[in-house]
């Protein structure tokens, strides 16, 4: 059997008890997938916007879809105050 030479590591990277690196990684992936999808589901459509300015991202086509979505939205007509009606 040969020995690792005096003062170099041990180069195993498996996980304690594993036979791979890291068996939860994939899990903790997903579950901080989820959340940072909840976080930008609850964002207006505006807000999703501007969070891609922010970053700097160039994201064409997310970009050019949301914008779609954008322009389909009604856009929201304010009534006039009642005391400015014209009275009947």
């Amino acid at each position: 059997m040969l020995s690792a030479p005096s003062g170099s590591k041990q180069n195993n990277r498996n996980y304690p008890g594993a036979r791979c690196k890291r068996p939860d990684l994939k899990k903790i992936h997903r579950e901080e997938c989820a959340e940072r999808t909840e976080v930008w589901q609850k964002l207006t459509v505006k807000q999703q916007l501007e969070s891609l300015d922010r970053r700097g991202h160039a994201a064409k086509k997310q970009r050019a879809r949301l914008e779609s979505k954008l322009a389909k939205q009604p856009v929201p007509v304010e009534a006039p105050p009642v005391s400015e009606l014209p009275k009947a």
